[in-house]
């Protein structure tokens, strides 16, 4: 457990340093009243999350520990809904109702669309791809666990091949 929050840890510092740097662009980019920065920080979270979660649903694509840290960490401190809310509330202080009423509504439209999105790309790329070209499943992060994964489908690969050929392995 104590490694998991070490690599949620790791992938929110990277979330969050993301997340500062683009604040700052729009910052520095003159951005007006409107936020911008936490809108678009929002919206690219919400397609990237769908990404992370269609490859690690069905497909196991990624391993639990790269699940922590993309998902958990990263996306985690890179999109931060306290951030959001308090950018609502100062729209309202302001009074800017348009402001705030585009603001609320895009978000949740986009970034529900945009998590879709991101769900539906991975699905789309799986499809297209034979299901005997992706066969790759998570092997734990043991090296020898690894090296014995390795070594079993050169072995398989090597039996089938010579069957093929008519000349079938004489072992069992």
């Amino acid at each position: 457990m104590f490694r998991a929050m070490l690599i949620a840890g790791l992938g929110g510092f990277v979330g969050t340093c993301l997340r500062f740097l683009t604040g700052k662009i729009f910052h520095f980019a003159g951005a007006e009243a409107f936020p911008w920065g936490t809108f678009t920080v929002n919206l690219i979270g919400s397609f990237v999350i769908g990404i992370f979660f269609g490859m690690a649903e069905k497909t196991h694509l990624i391993s639990p520990s790269m699940n922590v840290f993309l998902i958990t960490g990263f996306c985690g401190g890179f999109t931060t809904f306290s951030s959001f809310s308090d950018d609502m509330y100062l729209l309202l202080q302001h009074k800017q109702w348009l402001g705030f009423g585009l603001y609320v509504g895009l978000s949740f439209v986009l970034g529900l669309l945009l998590v879709w999105l991101g769900r539906s790309l991975i699905k789309t790329i799986l499809q297209a791809v034979p299901k005997r070209k992706r066969a790759i499943r998570y092997v734990p992060n043991i090296p020898f666990c690894r090296m014995r994964a390795v070594i079993c489908a050169l072995y398989r690969k090597g039996r089938s091949s010579r069957r093929r050929r008519g000349r079938a392995d004489s072992r069992p």
